[in-house]
């Protein structure tokens, strides 16, 4: 009986080592988790609602405190902590390392402030980490970068600054989404992206970088949205970006690229979202527009380049179309004998001004009474109302029209009547 006794406990005592080999035992998972709560609690300088003040209390278990939910089998331990939202101010205490067990972090939507602590490299299991709309300045920790569990980062409109290392994806490889717009962040956006194959969200929209778009995005093939807009990118734009054959959206406006728009773009059948506006590009629209597999397109932005030739009439075929805008470009339409896409747009903005009445009026007159909306700057037309029906003549006069237009009405001839 007593080697039977002995026997178990030793067995309990090997258990029991085992358990400290993982974690430094029960008592040290529930003390190093509840002082770092508090140090992140005396961190917080506003809380207009008294939450944490009042719920965040020693009298009752942590894993109770409103925001904080813990792991339900073992040991109590930390896995998220979600104070979105709460209009909180303060800063991240170093200590929020010690909450080794987390794996979901939302502070978004408040007024925190000050640098991130590089002692968030040390949340091993975080999944989630996402501080968008705050106050925070200074540069991401590259310890953040280390975190090879991470599939979702969003720092977006915040104050941050400084540069992405060029390897960033080395030690992300989970890595689904990585949001940060509306920063301060500067130079080159990171050229080697083989690592992150998961990734399928970039947003560096709104930010100072400078430098090419580099080739190795190309290499993304799941990656659904690219937003590299308003920053101060220069070159051109990589052929490779044809081999995104998921993407979804992409968006490169305002910035300073000068070269052709590469035909691989559209072959691309998954693509909805096109702005390439406010940049320097030239030349022709590429003859892969007319390829039967962009017909997904639903908006199209090339405004404000230098892009010339003239309009393919295969537009017209676009039937998922619902926003097109080519306006302060070199375009011409003559003798196009098609414009029936105005039948599929909703928001219908600037039709080039080189674009001959005579040539347009017979299709425009009748897929007028399809539209919802119909917004055209600077097209020569003339719309006449009379007895309540909508008469659409064309003159050689610029101007701006807003029409609405039935889509139920039957109309003959040049005729819709005005809602």
């Amino acid at each position: 009986m007593e080697k039977a006794a002995t026997t178990v406990f030793s067995l309990a005592l090997v258990f029991m080592k085992f358990l400290i080999a993982l974690g430094g035992g029960a008592a040290n998972y529930t003390s190093s988790d509840e002082p770092a709560l508090l140090a992140f609690k005396s961190h917080i300088t506003y809380d207009p609602n008294h939450i944490l003040a009042t719920n965040w209390s020693t009298n009752t278990s942590f894993c109770h405190w409103l925001g904080v939910s813990c792991r339900r089998r073992g040991q109590n331990r930390v896995t998220s902590l979600d104070l979105s939202n709460m209009g909180l101010n303060g800063t991240i205490p170093p200590q929020i390392g010690n909450l080794s067990f987390l794996t979901y972090f939302n502070i978004s939507y408040n007024h925190f402030n000050g640098h991130l602590p590089a002692e968030l490299g040390r949340l091993h299991r975080l999944k989630v980490f996402t501080l968008h709309f705050n106050d925070f300045s200074g540069e991401i920790p590259t310890s953040i970068f280390n975190v090879s569990s991470i599939q979702w980062i969003n720092f977006h409109n915040n104050s941050l600054s400084g540069s992405l290392p060029d390897d960033v994806c080395s030690h992300l490889p989970k890595l689904r989404l990585l949001w940060l717009s509306y920063n301060e962040f500067s130079g080159d956006v990171p050229s080697h992206w083989g690592e992150c194959r998961e990734l399928q969200y970039l947003y560096l929209s709104v930010n100072n970088f400078t430098g090419f778009i580099p080739c190795g995005i190309g290499n993304l093939t799941l990656l659904k949205h690219l937003y590299l807009s308003t920053n101060n990118l220069r070159g051109v734009i990589p052929p490779e970006m044809g081999n995104l054959h998921s993407l979804e959206a992409l968006s490169l406006f305002s910035n300073s690229l000068a070269s052709a728009i590469p035909s691989s773009l559209f072959n691309i059948t998954s693509l909805q979202v096109l702005y390439l506006s406010n940049n320097q590009l030239f030349g022709s629209l590429p003859m892969d527009i007319c390829s039967s597999d962009v017909h997904r397109l639903e908006i199209l932005s090339l405004a404000s380049n230098q892009l010339t030739g003239s309009i393919p009439q295969c537009i017209g075929n676009y039937t998922s179309l619902e926003f097109l805008d080519l306006h302060e470009n070199k375009l011409s339409g003559k003798r196009q004998s098609s414009l029936a896409f105005t039948h599929f747009l909703t928001q219908y903005n600037s039709l080039p001004t080189q674009l001959e009445a005579p040539s347009i009026g017979t299709d425009l007159r009748k897929t007028l009474m399809g539209l919802k909306v119909l917004k055209i700057a600077i097209l020569r037309i003339r719309v006449v109302v009379k007895d309540g029906f909508c008469v659409v003549d064309l003159i050689g006069v610029g101007g701006k029209l807003e029409a609405m237009v039935s889509r139920q009405q039957h109309a003959v001839g040049t005729r819709g009547r005005v809602q």
